[in-house]
């Protein structure tokens, strides 16, 4: 039998903490360098440790490893999804009903 991962989590940035394991984000490329990137969903910023052909300004979703940085929580991202072509006001409603 395959070993399974935990499930990626949805959080917000704000919501992020040491005692997650796999999570999943969604968010704004603010910051783009070699081997990371800053990502920003309204409620903070967050590093993602990645090598990635998005630009800044791309909305995205991310699926990663938390781990605690020089700087503290982090994510190592293991994949990685252009969400541009997603809908944000009806997100919301979506989220508004059953959240």
């Amino acid at each position: 039998m395959a070993d399974r991962r935990l499930p990626a989590v949805e959080r917000k940035i704000a919501d992020v903490s040491e005692r997650d394991i796999r999570i999943r984000l969604l968010g704004t490329i603010i910051d783009k360098q070699e081997d990371f990137i800053v990502l920003d969903d309204g409620t903070g910023k967050i590093k993602i440790g990645c090598q990635t052909t998005f630009d800044q300004n791309q909305l995205i979703r991310v699926l990663g490893k938390v781990v605690v940085g020089e700087n503290g929580v982090e994510v190592q991202s293991e994949f990685i999804q252009n969400m541009e072509k997603l809908d944000l006001d009806l997100l919301k409603a979506v989220n508004d009903i059953y959240v």
